[in-house]
């Protein structure tokens, strides 16, 4: 998925990706950006409207020791790795 900007609603809550695009993930701009010191946070759905399958639909399956990798704009990659699931 692609990465779009996100914030706080007016109630001050996170913005999450419009559920009629389950596939869309977001980056909470409150949050360092991926890859830069401290934890960035991103959005997304497990399941849409239909139950059309979200960008997050297999994070279940994660184990420690998955790696997620996200594209940068400016065309670097950033290697996260799980070290546990809760």
């Amino acid at each position: 998925s692609t990465l779009i900007h996100t914030g706080l609603d007016t109630d001050g809550l996170l913005e999450v990706p419009d559920v009629d695009t389950p596939e869309q993930a977001s980056w909470w701009t409150g949050s360092p950006e991926p890859g830069a010191l401290g934890p960035a946070v991103l959005l997304g759905h497990v399941d849409g409207d239909g139950g059309r399958p979200g960008v997050f639909n297999r994070i279940g399956q994660l184990q420690a020791g998955d790696e997620v990798l996200v594209d940068r704009a400016d065309g670097t990659r950033v290697r996260f790795v799980v070290d546990r699931v809760v």
